[in-house]
C-alpha cells in the first residue's frame, strides 16, 4: 500500500468483486488509517454515482475505495471497465452517506408488505394457513410473536418409516423455521421445504426449492443432506444458501465445509466463500463475496444477477403494488443488489432508483418506472 497504483489496483479489485479476503483486510486498514482516506472514498463514490451508470459499491464495511484528483482520469478508465457489469448496493447505515440527494423521485404513497402466504402440508395431506401466534400441537408444531415457526420432535426415528410435512412460501415476508435439533431455515418467496416430523437416527434429510437459507446444528453422528432440483448437499453442521435460477441449481456456502453432488454424480468439496452452480451434470465451482448471500437470515433482499424487470416482479410479490415500465431499455438493466428489508416499498425505490439513474412515478394506480 505503499504507492497509488498498488492500492488503485486493489480498489479496482475490490469493485469488480475480485478482492479475495486478505485484500479486502489490507484495504480496511488503508481506509481505517486516517480520515483523509475515508473522505476520499466519499469523493470519489460521489464521482462513480454521478459519472457511470453501473456501480459496484460497498458500504457494509464502511465507506471504502480511494481516488487522488491528480491520476482521476487514469483510474476513471479503469474503473469503467471494472464497474461495467451490474450495480451492486450494500445499503446500512452509513450506506444512504454514498447517494446523491438531488435526483429524489416524484412524490409517491408508500406500498405496504402484503400478507405472508405459508402454508403447511401435514402428514395426512391436510393443509393449513400459517398465521399468528400458536402454542405447539400434538405435532409439535409452534409459532412465537417474532414469527418463529417450530416443527418436529427431538426423539430421533428408529425403525417406523417418519411422516413428513411440507411448508410452501408464496408472497409477502420470509418465513423462518426451526427443528427440533435447532438447525433454522429461512425460506424466500415461492420456496418449499419437506421434512419429517422427527429425523432419523443416522441422517437429517429434507427436500428443498426456491430460494433458502441454512444454518445448521451440529450433529456428528447424523449429517444434514438437502435434496434439491438437480443436487444435493450433504453437511455436519454448517451455513449456506440454495437457489434455483432458470432449470439450474445454485449452493453458496457461508461457513463450514460441505460436500455439493448432482443428479449425475458428480461431486466436490465446497469451503466457504465457494458457490457451486450445476444443471444436473457438470459443476460450475467459484468464488464469490458471501455477504451477498446471507440476505435471508439478516433481513436484506437479495437481488442476484436480475434485470430491473425481474426485481419489479419480485416487488409485486412483496408489496401491495403493479410496476410497469414506461422505458423498455430499464427494465433490461442487470442489477445484484443486496437492500435492507423494509414493511412498505418507497425506501427500497428510492435507493435502486438513485443508483440505477432512472425515475418513477405514480399513474393510475401503477408505479411507472422510465
Amino acid at each position: 500500500m505503499k504507492d497509488y497504483d498498488d492500492i488503485s489496483d486493489l480498489i479496482v479489485r475490490f469493485l469488480n468483486g475480485d478482492a479475495d479476503r486478505r485484500q479486502i483486510e489490507r484495504l480496511e486498514q488503508w481506509l481505517d488509517a486516517s480520515e483523509r482516506n475515508r473522505n476520499i472514498f466519499h469523493r470519489l463514490c460521489r464521482d462513480l454515482e454521478s459519472g457511470h451508470r453501473y456501480v459496484r459499491v460497498d458500504t457494509q464495511r464502511a465507506l471504502r475505495i480511494v481516488e487522488r484528483r491528480n491520476a482521476r482520469n487514469r483510474l476513471s478508465r479503469r474503473i469503467r471497465y471494472a464497474a461495467a457489469a451490474a450495480v451492486l448496493l450494500f445499503v446500512a447505515g452509513a450506506g444512504f452517506l454514498l447517494l446523491r440527494e438531488n435526483s429524489a423521485p416524484e412524490p409517491l404513497r408508500d406500498w405496504s408488505e402484503v400478507a405472508a402466504e405459508v402454508v403447511l402440508t401435514l402428514p395426512d395431506g391436510s393443509s393449513r394457513a400459517i398465521e399468528g401466534v400458536f402454542a405447539a400441537d400434538t405435532l409439535g408444531v409452534s409459532r412465537d410473536s417474532t414469527g418463529l415457526l417450530r416443527v418436529g420432535t427431538s426423539e430421533p426415528i428408529r425403525e417406523a418409516e417418519p411422516e413428513y410435512c411440507e411448508i410452501t412460501v408464496g408472497t409477502g415476508p420470509e418465513q423462518t423455521l426451526e427443528f427440533s435439533d435447532g438447525t433454522r431455515v429461512w425460506l424466500g418467496n415461492y420456496s418449499r421445504l419437506r421434512f419429517p416430523l422427527c429425523f432419523e437416527s443416522d441422517h437429517r434429510r429434507v427436500e428443498a426449492s426456491g430460494e433458502i437459507y441454512f444454518d445448521v446444528a451440529p450433529d456428528p453422528d447424523r449429517p444434514f443432506v438437502v435434496a434439491f432440483e438437480n443436487a444435493s448437499i450433504r453437511v455436519l453442521g454448517t451455513e449456506f444458501l440454495i437457489q434455483q435460477q432458470q432449470g439450474r441449481s445454485v449452493a453458496t456456502l457461508v461457513e463450514g465445509e460441505v460436500s455439493f453432488t448432482t443428479a449425475a454424480g458428480q461431486s466436490v468439496v465446497m469451503h466457504p466463500g465457494n458457490q457451486a452452480e450445476t444443471a444436473g451434470a457438470e459443476v460450475e465451482l467459484r468464488e464469490v463475496d458471501t455477504r451477498l448471500y446471507t440476505a435471508l437470515r439478516d433481513g436484506f433482499l437479495l437481488f442476484d444477477r436480475m434485470t430491473l424487470g425481474e426485481i419489479a416482479r419480485r416487488l409485486e410479490t412483496r408489496y401491495e403494488c403493479r410496476i410497469r415500465f414506461g422505458n423498455e431499455t430499464a427494465a433490461q438493466e442487470i442489477i445484484s443488489a443486496r437492500i435492507q428489508r423494509y414493511p412498505t416499498l418507497r425506501p427500497i425505490l428510492d435507493l435502486l432508483a438513485k443508483v440505477g439513474h432512472f425515475r418513477y412515478k405514480e399513474e393510475g394506480g401503477e408505479i411507472v418506472i422510465e
